[in-house]
Order: C-alpha cells, then structure tokens, then sequence
C-alpha cells in the first residue's frame, strides 16, 4: 500500500510539475481588418493552443525592417498538462501603401532565433526549442474613395486645362 502510494505520488509530481516539453503552439495570424487601407488602425491578432495550463503574455516586442514586420510574444506558461487555447491583439497602428510579411514567433523568455530565411512561404508554421513561428503577408491598400476622389480631381485639372487651350 505504502509503495502504491510512494508510486502515485511520484507520477502525479511528474504529470503536475514536468516542464520538459512546454509548448505555446501558434494555430493562425490575422490582420483585423482583414483589407486595411493606409489609414485604417491595424490590429494583429495572434491565436494558439499551448499544453500547460494556462499563458500569460509577459512581454511583446514589435519590429519593423522595411516591409518586414516582426512581434515577438515571450510567454509564461503554467504547469499542469492541459490544452488552452490562448490569443493575443497587438495594436501596429495606420501603415504606410504596400506589401508587408509578417512573422509572429512566440517563446518561454527566450527570443526568435535569428536569422530566419526570408522570405518564409505564406502560411508557414514551425517550432523552436520553446517556441514557435507563424509567417503571413498582407497588403495595405489606398482608401478606395481617396482614390476615387484623386482621380476625380485630376480629371477636372485635365479638361480644364484642356478648356483653356481652346480659347
């Protein structure tokens, strides 16, 4: 009997405390809204399931070089063997007219192992040791009535100047 429970009580340490194979998946990426335009407040929502009990996000960095954006998420994880699903809204701002790649990574307190080969494929997820990765791109477009508005001007500068030559 005292063995049995010698026995229990180790496999429950083991299960409760083992933190050997955390891991703080990233499932998807996306850019709310979905179709930002230059002067739309861009949001980048990350979501994911990790298998220890709970997430915190205890710091997250935003990088920009050139059109390449990087947000590193550091996380800290619990220690019960439970799949949560977690996410996480980092807030980019208005952006610049362009095509941007975006790579998410996540880690236990320690940082993306750099470099990445660039430019990973679209949709591409991998792991590290403690971590993980999700590439995207997304463009950003003109505000369509801005531009609808721009052409309308530029018309009218035109048969103006047009007007004036006849006279």
């Amino acid at each position: 009997m005292k063995f049995t429970n010698c026995l229990l009580g180790i496999l429950f340490c083991v299960l409760v405390f083992s933190t050997t194979d955390l891991l703080a998946g990233i499932d998807n990426v996306v850019i709310d809204p979905v179709n930002p335009t230059f002067l739309d407040d861009i949001d980048i929502v990350t979501f994911g399931t990790e298998n220890s009990g709970g997430v915190i996000i205890t710091n997250s960095m935003l990088n920009f070089e050139g059109n390449n954006i990087f947000l590193d998420l550091e996380l800290q994880v619990g220690n019960l063997f439970l799949i949560t699903p977690w996410d996480h809204t980092e807030n980019i701002g208005p952006l610049p007219v362009g095509n941007y790649n975006l790579i998410v990574s996540t880690g236990l307190g320690y940082p993306l192992p750099l470099p990445l080969p660039l430019p990973i494929p679209q949709g591409q997820q991998g792991t590290f040791p403690g971590g993980s990765y999700y590439q995207t791109s997304f463009e950003v477009i003109p505000e369509p009535v801005t531009s609808m508005l721009l052409l309308t001007g530029v018309g009218l500068v035109v048969k103006r100047r047009q007007a004036r030559v006849k006279c």
